[in-house]
């Protein structure tokens, strides 16, 4: 199956735009948001440590919006914080890492002293439907498996730079760099839809609805080939390809091999 960006497994990405962090774009978010499925996708961007991070994008069916919390005099602006408080939204987290960090977010906690019930960690969401991993699932990962694609994360983004100089305004990252993590955002609200309804099936039925129709050990495959093909890709990319004499030296045994295995035949 050809590998796909990420951008690519939701052409309908393409036509959405970033807004700024406005009164008037958070009310146009929330409505197409309530009049879809009641939830939005979160995405956070830069240590969040003790303090606010320097970029949440947060994204709903129609449209994305970017706020950057730093530059800003007071922190998080009044609809973000009303949005992350709000029961009645859910709040689908790329990285459940920023649930952890309650008190820079100033987030619900429920009755018992967890977390809201509104807020949900995409990660941990994947795991009960897909299975745990045998190594890391990235969120591209996890959008393959889900949609039966061979999804990958496109262009990269030089983060270290980034949390090392944060942008102050949104015209002083480029557009790539914000399109691709708003696209995130979007991921995980579109990847929730689907594990939603997986995860209402039980697990002795299977999960038989959406995109999901495979085994769990058939999932661990998948994901073992594609840690495996990234290992590859980065063995190359630092310049650990075989030489010319190698090469031909393990064709000359993989013909031994085929030898082999025809004798056995024989």
């Amino acid at each position: 199956q050809p590998a796909v960006p990420l951008s690519e497994v939701f052409p309908e990405w393409n036509s959405i735009p970033i807004l700024a962090s406005e009164p008037s774009n958070w009310t146009r978010l929330l409505k197409s948001a309530h009049s879809a499925n009641a939830a939005v996708g979160i995405n956070i961007v830069g240590n969040v440590g003790s303090g606010l991070p320097w970029l949440i994008l947060v994204a709903g069916p129609n449209e994305a919006i970017a706020e950057l919390p730093r530059a800003r005099s007071k922190g998080l602006s009044p609809q973000l914080k009303k949005l992350l408080e709000s029961d009645d939204l859910k709040k689908i987290f790329v990285d459940g890492a920023a649930l952890r960090q309650k008190t820079a977010f100033q987030l619900p906690i429920d009755n018992e002293g967890g977390l809201s019930s509104s807020l949900v960690d995409l990660k941990t969401l994947s795991e009960e439907v897909l299975g745990r991993p045998s190594g890391r699932r990235g969120l591209h990962q996890t959008v393959g498996l889900t949609f039966g694609k061979r999804a990958t994360k496109g262009d990269t983004i030089d983060f270290a730079a980034l949390n090392a100089k944060p942008p102050i305004t949104l015209e002083a990252l480029e557009e790539s760099s914000l399109r691709y993590l708003a696209l995130e955002a979007f991921c995980a609200l579109k990847t929730w839809e689907t594990l939603r309804d997986a995860s209402k099936v039980t697990s002795t039925e299977g999960v038989a609805s959406g995109h999901i129709g495979q085994e769990g050990n058939e999932l661990d495959s998948m994901d073992d080939e594609i840690a495996q093909l990234e290992a590859q890709l980065s063995a190359l990319k630092e310049g650990a390809a075989v030489t010319g004499d190698g090469k031909e030296e393990d064709d000359d045994e993989d013909d031994d091999d085929d030898d082999d295995d025809d004798d056995d035949d024989d």
